[in-house]
């Protein structure tokens, strides 16, 4: 697995897979999230609204783009509720390992 870092417009990039993000209670999405969700006719809001997409920390959602996007799959990953996020829970570091770094993979 090759994975590339690149800036751009997500939503013209040709690749296997693009990654976007979602809150936990979220009312309405933003950003390239938005972005990627009306180029797919609404598809992630759908799964929200259906209760497949909670926002939760660390969920994965794969969805296939069906041709509607340069890139194969979009990945939504959960960022849990917005007003706890912090490098801490990116990261999966219990509070009293504040000071340990992020390991490869998370």
């Amino acid at each position: 697995m090759e994975i590339k870092v690149i800036a751009g417009d997500i939503a013209t990039l040709k690749t296997d897979a693009i990654i976007v993000n979602t809150f936990e209670e979220e009312e309405h999405l933003d950003g390239n999230t938005a972005v990627i969700n009306e180029l797919l006719a609404g598809t992630i809001t759908q799964l929200i609204d259906q209760g497949e997409i909670k926002g939760k920390l660390n969920e994965v959602t794969i969805i296939h783009s069906l041709g509607k996007l340069p890139a194969t799959h979009v990945v939504l990953t959960g960022l849990g509720k917005k007003k706890e996020l912090s490098l801490d829970t990116r990261c999966g570091r219990p509070p009293e390992n504040r000071q340990m770094p992020c390991s490869p993979g998370r």
